[in-house]
């Protein structure tokens, strides 16, 4: 009995920490109010008793940093741009849910059930972005919120989204590793979800970590049937008019000269000119709810294309300070240099997010921050499994020399 009500909260939280793929029915109060019932354990007993820990891992060491970034971010937006206190806490709520990585710390979570639950709310997540599509432009579901017609197509990003792709790497690792049948069907799935973002470097990430994944864990034969096919999908996608459009896009958004791209222009002006003192540049300026701040975070948007959510890292960086980016370079460092291949599609989730982190807003968006704290967490168990076999190993090399 216990263990199905900690599944089951651990179900709902997930999908309380994107709003139940927010429903249009269900006002955003209502959807917050219930994130916060799911969170209120974790921050007031599952966080606290993570410090009595016997000893700390890098991932947690990365985890605390970036919670405490938020946390100080509330600071900034309260000093700095004399925000109102109630309306900062409701916006930046969804930052805490990086904490449910302690919750999964304390209670050791099997990660073959947590590997199911990846799957299942990755395949729901699809499912809410083909609805979308199909009733457009009649909106359900306000998570899968980027509503874009202005490049001459619909483009729908899936409420949950990291789940969609967490799911598709997921799936190619039990596909390739351990030969599993009914991945093929999830990994289509989640492959046609990924294809209709119509997102350039979402496409792209991906194409370049699956030819890489393909290419280090597959035999030749595999690998001349992977080119065969990569060639056959690419040059169809070449003849679609979506991908022309794409391509002519982007050709007229960065033109000759980078420097006209406005992503740049945003990460400079948000780097250099926005910060109005130096507590800003360490501790960041928190999020916008109300007054001031917000009016010209809106001001940006609509006068100059600046969006914080266009800058990636930078933007984590604007608004929650250089704690959060030392946070996330911890994390990244062990996962690359500390860890092993058992749980390889953790690793290049965090991969994807990295390629996207110039770009993309994943680092503080609802819908990634559940599938980042619990990547975190299958990243410190294989840490913490690779620990105990690095220190064991030794023991074994004598016993046989002797």
């Amino acid at each position: 009995m216990k263990q199905v009500l900690k599944t089951s909260y651990i179900f709902l939280f997930i999908l309380s920490s994107f709003y139940f793929f927010s429903p249009v029915a269900i006002p955003f109060n209502t959807l917050n109010g219930i994130l916060f019932i799911f969170l209120f354990p974790v921050l007031l007993y599952y966080l606290p008793v993570s410090f009595l820990l016997k000893k700390h891992t890098p991932i947690d060491k990365g985890v605390y940093l970036i919670l405490l970034s938020v946390f100080l971010s509330v600071f900034g937006s309260l000093i700095i741009w004399n925000q109102p206190l109630v309306g900062t806490l409701a916006r930046i709520l969804l930052m805490f849910v990086y904490a449910f990585y302690f919750f999964l710390r304390r209670e050791e979570q099997d990660i073959i059930t947590l590997e199911r639950m990846i799957i299942v709310i990755g395949v729901l997540s699809a499912i809410t972005q083909f609805i979308s599509i199909y009733v457009f432009p009649s909106v359900l579901f306000s998570g899968a919120d980027f509503y874009n017609e202005g490049r001459g197509f619909i483009r729908i990003l899936p409420g949950g989204g990291g789940f969609v792709f967490l799911g598709f790497f997921l799936s190619l690792y039990k596909i390739i590793k351990e030969h599993s049948k009914v991945h093929i069907l999830f990994i289509i799935i989640f492959s046609v979800s990924i294809v209709a973002t119509l997102t350039r470097l979402y496409l792209a990430a991906c194409a370049l970590l699956v030819f890489i994944y393909t290419f280090k864990y597959t035999t030749i034969w595999m690998k001349i049937l992977f080119i065969s096919l990569l060639l056959v999908i690419g040059y169809s996608l070449l003849q679609t008019e979506f991908v022309q459009i794409l391509l002519e896009v982007t050709n007229s958004e960065i033109g000759s000269h980078a420097t006209e791209y406005v992503r740049f222009d945003a990460a400079r002006y948000f780097l250099v000119e926005f910060p109005p003192n130096l507590l800003a540049r360490i501790i960041g300026s928190g999020v916008d709810s109300s007054g001031i701040y917000n009016l010209k975070i809106q001001y940006l948007m609509d006068q100059y294309g600046y969006y914080i959510a266009d800058i990636g890292f930078l933007g984590l960086y604007v608004k929650y300070g250089l704690l959060a980016i030392i946070g996330y370079i911890i994390i990244y460092y062990t996962t690359i240099f500390k860890t092993g291949n058992r749980y390889d599609y953790a690793k290049y989730y965090l991969y994807f997010i990295l390629i996207n982190g110039f770009t993309n807003h994943a680092t503080f968006h609802r819908d990634f921050l559940a599938s980042l704290a619990i990547v975190f967490y299958i990243i410190n168990f294989e840490y913490l499994r690779k620990q105990e076999n690095d220190q064991y190993s030794p023991n074994l090399q004598e016993k046989t020399e002797y």
